[in-house]
């Protein structure tokens, strides 16, 4: 139980497939959840770039803080305190950006881990 609880800021957050985020368009001010596997994961990642893989399709997430506003470069800690590996589901929250034209996550944070 919390007492004397405020909302100090506040993001809608919608539930979208790797697939319908592909088709949206750059916004930074739009959060997404997603749902899928770690692919590409590489070892002494700092910053928590790999692909998010699920029934639909893979998306690239560039860099995955440990929660909303986390530190950046500290992936690593992620990966040790949150125990994530290469073929994790995991949900995560980001938004829908580019590089060079190509699609990917932006200002991603970590949510969750399936057991």
């Amino acid at each position: 139980q919390m007492k004397n609880v405020e909302v100090e800021s506040f993001k809608a957050v919608k539930d979208i497939t790797t697939a319908e985020f592909l088709t949206k368009s750059d916004d930074a001010n739009t959060y997404y959840r997603m749902t899928g596997t770690i692919d590409g994961l590489k070892d002494g990642d700092l910053y928590g770039n790999f692909n998010i893989v699920d029934a639909t399709g893979s998306v690239y997430v560039y860099g995955l803080l440990s929660g909303w506003g986390g530190p950046k470069k500290e992936f690593e800690s992620l990966v040790t305190n949150a125990g994530l590996a290469e073929g994790d589901k995991i949900t995560i929250v980001g938004t829908r950006t580019a590089y060079k034209g190509t699609p990917q996550v932006g200002n991603a944070f970590f949510v969750s881990k399936a057991e």
